[in-house]
């Protein structure tokens, strides 16, 4: 562990996330600026190795790096997170205040419980109702600043939990949803947004990305992989 891995760890606490060819050229660039040794084409796993030493140091900090796939196309994200802000209201009384706080708890049970993972922008901030001194205004204001955060996306109108805020929050979700949680059915990771099979007794569900994979790209034309009923995206 060197220069090298604290300049590392600099930007991660600056950027917070980082696609799998971010990190890699970051990562390299760190090892050029100390003259460190560092030669991704002859070690296909000096990244991981790389990874592996900047957790072990920041082990008794409670972070890591953490390995997480996007719910829109399947890229591959790392994130610098922090292991023991299990609870989102601990998490987030960081930087946010009480009634921010419900809003966000509200938010994330409804997007959550939705069938696709998306919620509109008008379903968002009608879930002020039962926060005291908490306006519409606030709700929308407050959403900007999620999505600025990098806490949500939104697209079309349609806002879903980010990529790096499901990586954070998967200790609370799985905490606070239990077994209600669905998982993929073709990766078993969390799938929130996502497709669900039409059929009222079937639960499965799969990411858009994964299910475009498991049907060679055509999901109009193939049946649920567990209840064989036709599979309608």
């Amino acid at each position: 562990y060197g220069d090298e891995h604290r300049l590392f760890l600099q930007i991660m606490l600056n950027r917070k996330i980082l696609s799998l060819s971010e990190l890699k050229t970051i990562i390299t660039f760190c090892h050029e600026t100390y003259k460190a040794p560092f030669d991704l084409d002859r070690d296909a796993d000096a990244v991981k190795k790389f990874i592996h030493d900047m957790n072990t140091e920041m082990t008794p900090f409670h972070m890591r790096v953490k390995h997480g796939v996007s719910e829109d196309d399947g890229e591959h994200y790392y994130a610098l997170v922090n292991l023991k802000d299990d609870d989102l209201s601990k998490a987030a009384s960081k930087k946010y205040t009480e009634n921010e706080i419900k809003f966000l708890k509200k938010l994330v049970e409804k997007v959550v419980d939705s069938r696709n993972g998306t919620v509109s922008s008008i379903e968002a901030i009608n879930l002020t109702h039962g926060i005291e001194r908490f306006s519409a205004s606030d709700a929308e204001s407050l959403i900007e600043r999620f999505i600025h955060d990098k806490c949500l996306t939104e697209d079309q109108g349609l806002i879903s939990l980010s990529t790096l805020s499901i990586m954070e929050m998967e200790p609370y979700l799985q905490n606070h949803f239990g077994s209600s949680l669905s998982r993929c059915h073709a990766c078993k990771r969390i799938c929130i947004k996502g497709q669900t099979c039409q059929a009222e007794d079937c639960e499965v569900k799969m990411h858009f990305h994964c299910a475009q994979k498991l049907f060679h790209g055509d999901t109009t034309e193939h049946d649920c992989p567990a209840c064989g009923n036709r599979w309608r995206s």
